[in-house]
């Protein structure tokens, strides 16, 4: 069986489990699923690997102190920062202060998480709500039904790399999502990623931007060609209908060219 024909299997069997154990489907739910199934394949998911990825960037104390927590996933991490912020609060503690801050600054020096471990508790503490309460539209929920890369690894390869970025802002995440809810949502991503692939030359890597932007990486691509690429998905996005249970969706895109060291990463 080869990997493509184990993804298959994976998928289909992570439905299944969700209906056998009358779990609510969400994109969080089937995540965990789908990676519960893919471990019983083998199969290595950079996306069920996230914490393992992370965790060992951080020295031993930090991990210690997270391994005193249940995390399962991102939000679960967050979580963890933020009771962290709060048993120090309660119990003035140095040692999970510490912590904390070490904790950030590594999150922050790897673009993971974009917070100054020197602010104050509160704006901390403030910062994290928004994170999760924000994270429901994030570019991050939907990364595990395609190929998206994550912000750090555009980052890496954005070093090593020269030619062009097109940066694409998506307009709308929040009110599609109030509408029509995070299924249509998703299922509207995935045919705008499916129109980014299609219009560029399979050396071109797509990930994550800003919250609602994703960019693509050109290399070796001179103007001209980055120009009609541009030209490109902008004309199928024209020309592309995007209906959810039989309503019309309004999508807009603003497309920004510049050269990949000109990258905010």
């Amino acid at each position: 069986m080869t990997d493509q024909d184990k993804i298959k299997q994976v998928v289909k069997n992570a439905f299944i489990y969700m209906k056998d154990n009358n779990l609510d489907f969400s994109p969080e739910s089937y995540l965990e699923a789908f990676c519960k199934q893919a471990k019983l394949f083998n199969l290595n998911s950079n996306e069920c690997n996230w914490y393992s990825r992370w965790s060992n960037k951080f020295d031993s104390n930090i991990k210690k102190e997270l391994n005193n927590y249940p995390i399962k996933n991102r939000d679960d991490f967050i979580n963890t920062l933020s009771s962290i912020i709060n048993s120090q609060s309660s119990l003035n503690s140095t040692y999970c202060m510490n912590v904390l801050e070490k904790a950030l600054k590594v999150l922050k020096n790897q673009k993971i998480i974009d917070i100054d471990p020197k602010l104050p508790l509160e704006s901390i503490d403030k910062k994290l709500t928004d994170l999760l309460i924000s994270n429901s539209n994030h570019l991050f929920n939907l990364m595990h039904s395609t190929g998206l890369l994550t912000k750090n690894d555009i980052s890496s390869k954005a070093h090593l790399i020269d030619g062009y970025a097109l940066i694409c802002d998506i307009c709308c995440f929040d009110s599609i999502k109030e509408q029509f809810g995070l299924e249509a949502l998703e299922k509207l991503f995935n045919a705008f990623y499916r129109i980014l692939l299609n219009s560029v030359d399979s050396s071109a890597s797509i990930g994550v931007y800003e919250d609602s932007s994703i960019v693509i990486l050109l290399p070796k691509c001179s103007i001209e060609m980055a120009t009609k690429y541009s030209k490109d998905i902008e004309q199928a996005i024209k020309n592309s209908k995007f209906i959810y249970e039989n309503r019309d969706i309004d999508i807009e895109i603003h497309l920004d060219l510049l050269p990949i060291k000109d990258l905010k990463l």
